[in-house]
């Protein structure tokens, strides 16, 4: 007889954007584990009416974040704002990740990326 191990799973669902929470079952799980993980690969367009409510929900868990600060949670509010090109919010969130995260350096380069595509549209709209 064989048991199959349920994996429970915490999703916070922005359109265009999902963070999840996975606890590893047994070694099968895997693939299905990892195609879970694979980030959106393309961003939805969302009318002016929900792409409001989305940013109200971001500002919301910010606050929630700014109570009880945690490297997880400055990720996922920078990973929304990048969904939403909101790019200089997005580095101000990975900055405050950073800093609690001892100095990761794949933090350290989600901040310089995002740093970089708000210089780049700082730049292409003075022109």
């Amino acid at each position: 007889m064989k048991f199959i191990r349920i994996l429970p799973v915490m999703i916070l669902l922005v359109p265009g954007l999902v963070a999840e929470s996975v606890i590893a079952g047994d070694a099968q799980n895997k693939n299905e584990i990892a195609q879970a993980k694979k980030p959106a690969t393309h961003v939805t367009k969302h009318s002016p009416a929900a792409r409001a409510e989305i940013e109200k929900e971001i500002k919301r868990i910010e606050g929630l974040v700014k109570a009880k600060p945690t490297v997880r949670g400055w990720l996922l509010i920078g990973d929304a704002y990048m969904q939403l090109k909101k790019h200089k919010e997005a580095a101000g969130a990975y900055n405050d990740a950073y800093f609690l995260s001892d100095s990761d350096p794949k933090i350290r380069d989600k901040v310089r990326k995002a740093l970089y595509v708000a210089f780049l549209e700082k730049e292409g709209g003075d022109k």
